[in-house]
């Protein structure tokens, strides 16, 4: 399975995994749906067994049994999917499959995805595991919010970090109707691939997009509205603002290079702020929306 972008960093890690001694924990750290999960997985195809990294063909097949993945469990309520902490005991239950010898490959791995979501009680049952890793064991953090992370846990991992994929990259996703090719701009991959794998059931998590993308454009009654739709919809408006912010940035940047003074840069700030309340707070969602799109210049 050919991984858009990234090629340096799968690079380093092929080189990693044919070397004798390498780091046992890592931290794949970087913008959320560019691929890390991916890559993670292949790495630990590599390590397992190197004969047959380059035949692994995405985490769809993943079937091997020195491989484990914990992901955080995802409730629906009332029409909205949230995701729920990783909690301690989930964590142990997959240190002790650490813990055990390789059944068929040379090592044994764990990926934690979204490991923003382990709770503190789970981060802390990791710490006896990262500082006196079994041999034959490798564990690998994922996260789009490194800062979530207890300092014990982060400063004992190797950090890789993603950055967003080129657009002319992107293009080797898949064939996207005209009206859909904004799409690549957001240098997400996982976007794109939603989007052709779930045409229906991504459609309406498209259409807010659009009109996001187009946010400095729209009169103020427009952004109202666009506040109003998104704090009634199923979709996870924290998500939906995090692959905004790569759009602002790349405007921010391309006005740099013009020699302008960047005006997406507060903007971001903004941005930042809102998801930090509306993650950890109970605060009023169409309200820190309409804050935040009148904001937008």
């Amino acid at each position: 399975m050919r991984i858009i972008g990234h090629r340096v960093i799968q690079e380093r890690l092929d080189r990693l995994a044919g070397e004798q001694s390498h780091p046992q924990s890592f931290l794949f750290v970087g913008p959320e749906s560019v691929g890390k999960r991916l890559v993670a997985l292949r790495f630990a195809w590599a390590v397992v067994d190197r004969d047959d990294a380059f035949d692994f063909r995405g985490e769809e097949e993943l079937e091997h049994p020195d491989i484990s993945l914990l992901i955080p469990e995802r409730v629906t309520e009332k029409g909205k999917t949230r995701e729920k902490n990783i909690p301690v005991e989930a964590v142990r239950e997959n240190i002790g499959f650490l813990s055990r010898y390789p059944l068929v490959g040379k090592k044994r791995v764990l990926i934690i995805d979204d490991a923003h979501r382990l709770s503190h009680g789970a981060q802390n049952a990791l710490l006896k595991t990262l500082e006196e890793p079994n041999e034959t064991s490798i564990l690998i953090l994922v996260t789009h919010d490194a800062a979530a992370l207890l300092d014990t846990v982060h400063s004992r991992l190797q950090r890789v970090p993603f950055s967003l994929v080129r657009e002319e990259e992107m293009s080797g996703l898949g064939i996207l109707d005209h009206e859909d090719r904004f799409l690549l701009s957001f240098g997400r991959p996982g976007v794109v691939t939603e989007a052709l794998r779930d045409t229906e059931g991504f459609s309406s998590t498209k259409v807010f997009l659009r009109r996001l993308s187009n946010l400095r454009e729209l009169p103020v009654s427009e952004r109202l509205r666009l506040a109003e739709d998104l704090s009634r919809e199923s979709v996870s408006v924290t998500r939906l603002l995090e692959w905004l912010i790569s759009l602002i940035r790349q405007d921010a940047l391309d006005e740099a290079q013009q020699e302008r003074i960047p005006s997406g840069y507060r903007f971001l700030e903004d941005i930042v702020k809102a998801q930090r309340i509306l993650r950890g707070t109970q605060a009023n969602t169409r309200l820190q929306l309409e804050k935040l799109f009148l904001r937008a210049c």
